[in-house]
């Protein structure tokens, strides 16, 4: 598999839908049907970035993008991959270079700021969250720890996307943090996406719920540091909360995964939201088994509150690609006025 970052454009999106006031299955279904043909079409999508050469496990991805009209520009995260035990240039395999892009089109890119894994000696990296507050950029990062090989998420600050500081990482949240809170045994949280609605902070967390509770089972979930390809756990997708962009409470699991067998029945992750007229529109990764876990398709959910997710597309997926594995993932939609950008993997 070769992963690259397209966009997808969709235009006369949030216009054309027509305003809800609850879900149903019957509505769940109507809401789809309007939904597919007003977005991104996959196969016309354009490539973004290419990874650094052809080839399987080669990679370039997990986007993360929003417009800043205090730049004019957009501002695109990323990072990039290689197969394991890989190592051509001594900055690692796996997640070992994630980026700061500029652009003034949303198309062409330009990197203003770079991090390897060497700076926080971790065996990889995921996919970032960049948001502008005021005066400060923040930069959310996620990686495996080199302590205990579960993966975390921390913090970054700046005056400007160029000037993060690697070694000023600012905890935000870890397995620790989240035991006391959820019902659940959290092996791993990654993939933050950061937005803010009313006034709160809301941060989307791809968490691993553990299916184990033997131990000699939980330590072996770590021995490779990526527990979300072990099949020893579900990865649904939780919600923390903030009112200052830097502590973070962890609130529940808002989005979960299928029934065993289901298309998304290992994998739920919600990697972005769009307001419609009324309601939330998410987008999410959906894998059934752990051996799709880097292979996985885009599957829609609907909200009104943010916390409470229902599936549009339980049976299938949304989007697939028509090319490869049929892989698409971590799709990050933008509304810019009325047209949709969706930046994906």
């Amino acid at each position: 598999m070769r992963a690259v970052i397209y966009l997808g454009r969709g235009r006369r999106f949030r216009s054309a839908l027509r305003p809800l006031t609850s879900l149903s299955k019957e509505t769940s279904s109507k809401l789809f049907g309007e939904l597919v043909p007003r977005l991104c079409r996959t196969q016309d999508g354009e490539v973004v970035l290419e990874p650094e050469k052809e080839g399987p496990g080669y990679w370039v991805g997990a986007p993360s993008i929003f417009y800043d009209r205090a730049e004019s520009c957009w501002w695109l995260t990323y990072r990039r991959r290689r197969p394991r035990g890989t190592d051509p240039d001594g900055l690692g395999d796996r997640g070992y270079l994630a980026c700061v892009a500029r652009s003034a089109d949303g198309l062409h890119f330009e990197d203003v700021w770079v991090v390897t894994r060497g700076a926080w000696r971790t065996p990889s990296m995921e996919r970032f969250s960049l948001v502008h507050d005021a005066s400060v950029y923040r930069l959310y990062v996620s990686y495996a720890d080199s302590g205990d090989n579960r993966w975390r998420i921390d913090l970054l600050e700046a005056s400007h996307p160029s000037r993060f500081d690697p070694a000023a990482l600012q905890h935000v949240l870890t397995v620790d943090d989240v035991q006391g809170t959820a019902g659940e045994k959290v092996e791993g949280v990654k993939d933050p996406w950061v937005f803010r609605f009313r006034g709160i902070w809301h941060m989307l967390v791809s968490c691993a719920v553990s299916r184990h509770t033997n131990l000699e089972v939980r330590d072996a979930m770590h021995e490779t540091a990526d527990v979300y390809n072990t099949g020893l756990i579900t990865a649904p997708t939780a919600l923390a909360t903030s009112t200052d962009g830097r502590r973070w409470q962890w609130q529940q699991i808002v989005l979960g995964t299928g029934p065993s067998g289901s298309w998304d029945g290992y994998q739920a992750r919600l990697n972005s939201v769009i307001p419609g007229p009324g309601f939330w529109l998410g987008f999410y990764d959906g894998a059934e088994t752990a051996d799709q876990n880097y292979e996985e398709r885009c599957g829609l959910a609907a909200s009104f509150d943010l916390r409470q997710w229902t599936k549009l597309t339980p049976q299938k997926p949304a989007f697939g690609s028509e090319s490869g594995t049929g892989s698409v993932r971590y799709v990050e939609a933008v509304l810019q006025r009325d047209s949709l950008h969706c930046y994906y993997e």
